[in-house]
């Protein structure tokens, strides 16, 4: 699955967990850490920075985005 929050901000779900991200529109995507290797397949973004992810058996969710909290 492929979502966007908005313009810039957008994130790609696969098999083994994958999740990629994206600040940039597309042009360039950053593996993010998942802790899983269960197939993602759904993502339902609230926000630039909460996003919902769903898999076989799993539920994720980010407050930053995927990215470290400060």
């Amino acid at each position: 699955d492929i979502a966007f929050a908005d313009a810039l901000h957008g994130w790609m779900v696969g098999d083994g967990g994958a999740v990629l991200a994206t600040r940039d529109g597309g042009t360039t995507w950053v593996r993010q850490a998942s802790g899983t290797s269960r197939n993602l397949n759904k993502i339902w973004v609230e926000s630039a920075s909460r996003v919902w992810i769903a898999g076989d058996g799993v539920v994720l969710a980010t407050v930053t985005g995927g990215e470290p909290d400060p």
